[in-house]
């Protein structure tokens, strides 16, 4: 459950809706876990009598604008945060912000962005308004651990005396707050959830496409190919696991492309590792893995890995945001040392000898998804944190949090 702010005494004695603006920096091109998490939490706000609206640095589109259309989502883009090559512009987001939180007038306003002094200074103008709405920051990336500077002096400590409360994807990052000096009491954990995801596609559609037997081991990833995903670490595990009869695809894009197709040729795996570019169709494919890598270097709480434990497959990954949290080492998956091409070797080697414990750790991984990392337990954890500030946490707002699927 998530930790509760207390009451705050500005909001007692209103009715019991609650209107809540959420500021968030991405551009909803593709229906992604975070899109479909905005979608929920629309429809349930809706109805219970709340109202959420969304202002995001780009207008939706694809799916992910006919599911948010298809779920009654409110949505206004914020001009000016990302330029016409979609490069963020931290300091443009302060007047629309300010301009947003005027003309809605919303009880609640929450911030997904990962620059701490354009918010803070939004909420300090805004403390000017009439209506004096609740601030909370939601940190949804990794913090590294305090130092004595950081503890001190750092962006995030700033944000906690001028927010009201916070959100933390994973204890980690609520331990990386309070090391920074924000109270406990002030930090809700609500991990990210996704949603389950029926069969839609042929199970053998990947094998095929990618040329695999049956009794070849098909290992896959789901990722940017940028820095800190360390999609190099999962290209040398794979080579040194030494496994004659398996395939490594990698789903995703990014600048990094040409360096990791060199990696795998220089790791002497190139015929037997798959670039399959980005795909709308990427939980489909999970349905042809047998095992999922991921090896990050920082992340916050991966909807990758959630998507993967919910598709029923075991899961090696670096030790890096909540992975820790998602994955029960030996039991649903391995993880390994951040960085560890060797440790990611030897776990993927057990389970390509192992198929009787892919397949145990596999249903374990998706009953842990089903207890903790589904998305319905995010809306209702979020709802239930913002509907505390008014006090007025009841039964209503307790069955969304443990809705069945």
């Amino acid at each position: 459950m998530a930790e509760m702010h207390p009451p705050n005494p500005r909001l007692r004695g209103r009715e019991q809706c609650v209107r809540i603006l959420i500021l968030a920096n991405i551009v909803p091109a593709r229906l992604g876990g975070y899109e479909e998490f905005i979608a929920r939490l629309a429809e349930t706000c809706r109805s219970a009598g709340d109202e959420c609206i969304i202002a995001a640095a780009g207008a939706p589109a694809g799916r992910a604008a006919d599911r948010w259309q298809s779920a009654g989502v409110r949505w206004e883009v914020l001009p000016g945060w990302t330029d016409a090559n979609g490069v963020e512009r931290p300091w443009r987001f302060v007047a629309p912000a300010v301009r947003l939180v005027s003309r809605h007038a919303p009880d609640i306003v929450a911030v997904r962005f990962g620059n701490e002094l354009p918010v803070c200074a939004a909420a300090l103008l805004c403390g000017r308004l009439k209506k004096k709405p609740i601030w909370v920051w939601e940190q949804d990336q990794q913090i590294r651990k305090a130092g004595f500077a950081a503890r001190l002096f750092s962006r995030a400590r700033l944000a906690g005396a001028v927010c009201d409360h916070m959100i933390a994807v994973s204890g980690r990052v609520r331990t990386g707050l309070v090391e920074r000096g924000i109270p406990q009491s002030r930090i809700s954990v609500i991990h990210n959830g996704v949603s389950d995801w029926p069969a839609r596609a042929d199970p053998g559609l990947l094998r095929r496409e990618i040329g695999a037997g049956s009794a070849d081991l098909v290992v896959g990833m789901v990722s940017s190919l940028i820095p800190r995903k360390r999609v190099d670490v999962a290209i040398r595990g794979f080579a040194a696991a030494g496994l004659a009869r398996a395939v490594l695809v990698v789903i995703g894009g990014g600048p990094l492309e040409a360096k990791l197709r060199a990696e795998a040729e220089s790791t002497g795996v190139a015929e037997r590792v798959r670039f399959m570019g980005p795909r709308s169709d990427a939980r489909d494919l999970l349905g042809g893995l047998d095992v999922f890598v991921h090896t990050s270097s920082a992340e916050g709480c991966a909807y990758a890995i959630s998507e993967a434990m919910c598709a029923g497959l075991p899961v090696v990954a670096t030790d890096a945001g909540a992975s820790a949290e998602q994955i029960l080492d030996g039991v649903t998956g391995f993880v390994a040392p951040v960085g560890d091409a060797g440790r990611t070797a030897e776990r993927l080697r057990i389970l390509a000898e192992n198929p009787d414990l892919r397949r145990s750790m596999g249903a374990a991984a998706r009953a842990r998804w089903r207890e903790m990392f589904r998305v319905e337990r995010m809306v209702g954890l979020y709802i239930e944190t913002c509907r505390s500030f008014f006090g007025l946490l009841n039964g209503r707002t307790r069955r969304i949090s443990a809705n069945p699927d």
